[in-house]
């Protein structure tokens, strides 16, 4: 094999490398230039106090409210101010509900039942993606195995980038007025989803749990059923939730070309910390991708399967 043509292939397996990189969560700012963001419009705030379901559920397009999708069945989750507190709860409405004295912080109102879960975990993100100012603490790790990889001749040399290529340090971010000074990145851009406002479907949730905590707050664990990806399609829920792949912002040489991808997502998982005011201080995405193939041309073609997964840690402080 040429010199040159051995290049060529290895230039293009780090293409594909790149695809997957990117779906798996981690790596956009070191393969693309920052680009300048356009704040986006968040949506609004939905109330966590939807009734259980008591009739057997009915299929029902999701109910779209400014940008995000929460879906219960045939009900859709009811709109309010993004003014108004996250959970509300008048003293003494509920005699089962005790006033919490001058001296302890108020509870939080814990969710029951999954579209409560759902909706209080979606609320959750997008009230602190619309907050201007607090530190967030971000590490990402990442775990990647190539399974096949044609031609074989490049497989080492991929398998030691990958090896070479993790970084598993904490970033900082200090946001003023939603931006942070250093990065010149808006909260919108970090916080999953990534330049969207979260969005996710109670159907796609396989099980859902909130406990409450000592301090008047609850922790959420929410588990996601199986979602593929394709180059022309997103999953629909984990692309809602978490960091995914987006071909946009791939920042692929012109010459280089994806022919076709396929991720296959399974029993990801989200854990998140609500205090008593409705603001998450603590989350954590676990993505896990069962199988992954790509396949790509830059003067010769190339083909991949891997797996993988990626847990991205959030610490929040106000």
């Amino acid at each position: 094999m040429t010199t040159k043509k051995f290049k060529q292939i290895l230039i293009l397996s780090l293409v594909v490398l790149v695809v997957f990189y990117i779906c798996l969560g981690i790596g956009v700012a070191k393969i693309k230039k920052h680009r300048s963001e356009t704040q986006t419009t968040l949506p609004t705030l939905m109330t966590s106090d939807v009734q259980p379901r008591t009739t057997a559920p009915q299929e029902a397009p999701a109910v779209t409210i400014g940008g995000n999708q929460v879906t219960s069945g045939s009900q859709a989750i009811p709109q309010v101010s993004t003014t108004a507190p996250l959970v509300t709860q008048t003293p003494g409405a509920d005699p089962a509900v005790s006033t919490p004295s001058a001296s302890q912080p108020a509870a939080a109102s814990v969710p029951t039942g999954k579209a409560q879960i759902v909706a209080a975990y979606v609320n959750a993100v997008n009230k602190l993606k619309a907050t201007g100012d607090f530190t967030l603490v971000k590490t990402d790790v990442l775990n990647v195995v190539i399974d096949e990889m044609s031609p074989a001749s490049v497989r080492s040399m991929a398998d030691k980038m990958i090896a070479n290529s993790k970084d598993t340090s904490p970033k900082t971010y200090h946001f003023t007025g939603g931006s942070d000074p250093a990065s010149g990145a808006s909260v919108n851009h970090i916080v999953a989803p990534i330049d969207r406002g979260a969005a996710l479907s109670e159907s796609a949730v396989t099980s859902a749990t909130a406990t409450p905590t000592a301090d008047g707050g609850y922790q959420l664990h929410l588990t996601l059923g199986r979602e593929q990806q394709t180059m022309n399609s997103n999953a629909p829920n984990y692309s809602g939730v978490m960091e995914v792949i987006n071909t946009d912002t791939m920042g692929l040489p012109s010459n280089a070309k994806i022919d076709e991808f396929t991720v296959t997502y399974d029993d990801g998982t989200i854990d998140a910390t609500i205090d008593s005011q409705g603001r998450i201080t603590a989350m954590q995405h676990h993505l896990t991708a069962t199988d992954a193939t790509g396949s790509g041309s830059m003067m010769v073609p190339v083909t991949l399967r891997m797996h993988g997964d990626h847990t991205a840690t959030y610490t929040i402080t106000y």
